[in-house]
């Protein structure tokens, strides 16, 4: 590089493109840039000379595919958050009260399961979802969390207030 060296050219490229992967070929290689460079995100380093094209490509072709899989893991999530946020909806316009949990941690409840339970749905998000169940129907319902399958269990449901109410869980 004539006007300036390879860490100041990875901090210009980080000031516009954060993620993107970045792979240093140099003949000098000394602990301190070597550190801000990795500070600075660099996914690798070739030494010059190199012995084989593979010594090159090598580093590259790994970066890259590194690259390409995050690339694919952030769409997988931003497909997975957006098809969450669309189930939350649908629950939302449901009739019937809905409780969707994930590792018995409730993560969504509908406004008719809410007044079901005599909770508002912020009351009821983050709570166990085997304390909403009469205490002789707990074991069931863990048993029933255990080995999932496409079973129907009929449960007693207490609301906030005492009162108790019966409840199909699929």
């Amino acid at each position: 590089l004539s006007d300036m060296d390879g860490i100041s050219l990875l901090e210009a490229l980080r000031e516009r493109h954060k993620e993107f992967p970045v792979v240093l070929i140099t003949a000098y290689f000394d602990d301190e840039p070597a550190r801000r460079a990795v500070k600075l995100g660099a996914a690798d380093f070739i030494l010059k000379p190199f012995k084989t094209i593979d010594d090159l490509l090598g580093p590259i072709e790994r970066v890259v595919k590194q690259h390409r899989l995050r690339l694919m893991n952030e769409a997988l999530e931003k497909e997975t958050r957006e098809s969450e946020a669309r189930l939350h909806r649908l629950c939302d316009m449901c009739a019937e009260g809905i409780v969707l949990y994930e590792d018995a941690k409730i993560v969504h409840v509908n406004r008719a399961a809410a007044e079901m339970f005599g909770c508002n749905v912020d009351e009821l998000t983050g709570m166990s979802i085997v304390d909403l169940w009469a205490a002789e129907c707990r074991n069931t319902f863990k048993d029933a969390l255990v080995s999932p399958k496409d079973t129907r269990i009929s449960l007693v449901g207490l609301s906030k207030n005492g009162k108790s109410f019966f409840a199909e869980v699929a």
